[in-house]
């Protein structure tokens, strides 16, 4: 599958909303490909990269994200965190607005 900065937005939103409703205010790290397609330097990634302090219940929240979206079981990993990488995007999942340590926010 490919990711445009659409999708990621849309995917890492229900992914939020997961989250909430499992009563967690998780906090995710993007990097890779998706944080250079939100940085429009790319079109498109086949995948999301993360690193969280909640990996458990990110992990869950996006297998029920991939079931009902039917996306592929590695659309977010957190492989990313068992190697060192030079980019990230900070995206904080409290309420509706999801924001990164920049300032810039996404809606």
């Amino acid at each position: 599958m490919k990711f445009t900065k659409d999708e990621i937005t849309k995917y890492l939103a229900l992914l939020a909303a997961e989250l909430r409703e499992a009563g967690y205010n998780a906090k995710i790290t993007v990097y890779g490909g998706a944080a250079l397609v939100d940085l429009g330097l790319r079109d498109y990634t086949r995948d999301i990269d993360y690193t969280s302090k909640s990996q458990a219940a990110v992990a869950a929240a996006a297998a029920k994200v991939a079931v009902t979206n039917r996306l592929e079981a590695g659309w977010l990993n957190d492989a990313v965190s068992r190697r060192k990488c030079w980019l990230g995007r900070c995206r904080s999942f409290a309420g509706e607005t999801l924001s990164c340590g920049r300032r810039k926010t996404w809606r």
